[in-house]
């Protein structure tokens, strides 16, 4: 379950690839965020991150495309995290 600092994390398949969308909530933009992917129930690994930008008293809105090792048919799961797996997203298919 997400708590609290991310919100409308999506996944939706663009042709091969994977797009992902999430929102890092106003206050919380210090953190360094780790975008994770597992196989169909496997073990997370992070694939993306970005680092904290102190300061920001808006929403940040991030995406990424994850088109790397994807393999047809595989159903994939993604997450977000930050401050060493404190703030953990919830999971989306």
């Amino acid at each position: 379950m997400g708590q609290g600092i991310f919100r409308d994390l999506t996944a939706v398949q663009f042709g091969d690839s994977v797009l992902l969308n999430w929102t890092l909530t106003a206050g919380n933009t210090c953190f360094d965020m780790h975008l994770q992917r597992a196989e169909e129930d496997m073990v997370f690994s992070e694939i993306y991150s970005v680092g904290g930008a102190c300061g920001g008293t808006d929403d940040q809105f991030y995406d990424f495309i994850d088109s790397e090792f994807l393999q047809s048919g595989t159903q994939y799961a993604y997450k977000v995290t930050a401050s060493n797996d404190t703030y953990v997203s919830d999971t989306v298919t």
